[in-house]
């Protein structure tokens, strides 16, 4: 799915105002999205920890960002553990 560039900053946007809320309140200063590729949002998150309350959530962060986006632009959450 090809995106343009407001709707990768409104994802980015979204991910990181319901994130914490989501794999809790430290996330905003660690887990921060990255890329956008092929239905797929890439996650940076300094460690294995942060990268499986991810995985955790990933379900309920899909459906929650695709909501805000009124479609389904989102399929997958992937992360990326960068120290």
């Amino acid at each position: 799915v090809g995106i343009n560039r407001k709707q990768f900053f409104e994802i980015c946007e979204g991910f990181r105002n319901m994130a914490p809320g989501i794999i809790g309140e430290d996330a905003a200063d660690h887990v921060k999205p990255k890329f956008f590729k092929r239905g797929t949002l890439y996650i940076s998150v300094p460690s294995s920890i942060y990268a499986q309350r991810v995985y955790v959530h990933r379900h309920d962060l899909i459906m929650k960002l695709n909501l805000n986006m009124d479609g389904h632009l989102v399929k997958e959450i992937r992360t990326l553990v960068e120290a």
